[in-house]
């Protein structure tokens, strides 16, 4: 075997050839480099697309899809009159029913606000009433007390005046 590099020029399946390099001596960094060397012909044939390119791409792609919609169309469909009148049939029926819903919701409201205003009506006449009581029973309290001190006076009095009756 010789001791210097020997190079083959593979062919692969995409037309690039590509150099081989067999030998003992070459280290993996060399490889690289040569195999660098020889892609450098073809990295060259490589080009980006220019704007105007890439804005006719654009043109091109954006008029496939209008094309496409067009035939797509829903109106051209023997089916879409129907389909709309039922779906429009079907938007009245739940408008109907989040009408009623609204109005039951309304009337349920203004039960309560009644409901409400009864309790607290009913609420406040059951204070009124309890304090009228309380009031009446705290009169009722005096009244017995000046008749309990009334009484006492009277009976002071009568002993009084039978003492006073006796030393006469």
């Amino acid at each position: 075997m010789p001791d210097h590099k020997t190079t083959t020029d593979i062919q692969t399946d995409n037309d690039w050839p590509v150099r081989d390099v067999f030998s003992a001596h070459v280290t993996g960094n060399q490889k690289s480099r040569i195999l660098e060397k020889s892609d450098r012909g073809r990295m060259r044939k490589n080009h980006e697309p220019s704007l105007a390119d890439r804005l006719s791409a654009g043109a091109q792609a954006k008029r496939a899809l209008v094309e496409k919609a067009r035939k797509n169309d829903p109106t051209k469909d023997p089916g879409f009159a129907e389909r709309q009148v039922a779906r429009k049939a079907a938007a009245e029926l739940r408008d109907a029913r989040a009408a009623e819903r609204k109005a039951e919701r309304i009337a349920e409201k203004s039960r309560r606000a009644q409901e409400k205003a009864d309790a607290e009506a009913a609420h406040a006449a059951a204070e009124i009433a309890e304090r009228e009581a309380h009031e009446a029973e705290i009169i009722a309290q005096a009244e017995r007390e000046i008749e309990i001190v009334a009484e006492r006076k009277a009976a002071r009095d009568a002993k009084y005046a039978a003492r006073k009756a006796r030393q006469r």
